[in-house]
């Protein structure tokens, strides 16, 4: 597990990805991510496969040697994706949310 602490941060770094990018993607707190970052916390399989798939590697790129096991040579344009996709999602929640209240709203006026 060596690997996975001295190599998140450069990865990170290569891919243009800020700790706050790499939270919202993989749905890993910003904090947890720090700890991992520095060291002062070991990430679960399923943290590890969330940032693994978040940062476009195979989850063997923490185990291994990193640069033949690259998922994604187009990553920016996956990145991109990925972010517009979680833009999309929080506008249909806040929008879910809404008629949510006005059915609400509707219901206690029918009572």
């Amino acid at each position: 597990m060596e690997t996975f602490f001295s190599e998140l941060s450069l990865l990170m770094e290569k891919r243009g990805v800020t700790q706050q990018e790499l939270s919202s993607m993989s749905g890993i707190s910003q904090g947890t991510i720090s700890k991992y970052r520095n060291n002062k916390q070991v990430p679960k399989s399923k943290e590890l496969y969330a940032i693994s798939k978040s940062l476009g590697v195979k989850m063997e790129y923490w185990f291994g040697e990193p640069s033949e096991i690259i998922l994604n040579q187009n990553y920016s344009e996956w990145k991109d994706r990925a972010m517009n996709a979680e833009r999309k999602l929080k506008k249909v929640n806040s929008s879910l949310g809404h008629l949510l209240e006005c059915a609400k709203e509707l219901q206690a006026a029918m009572q």
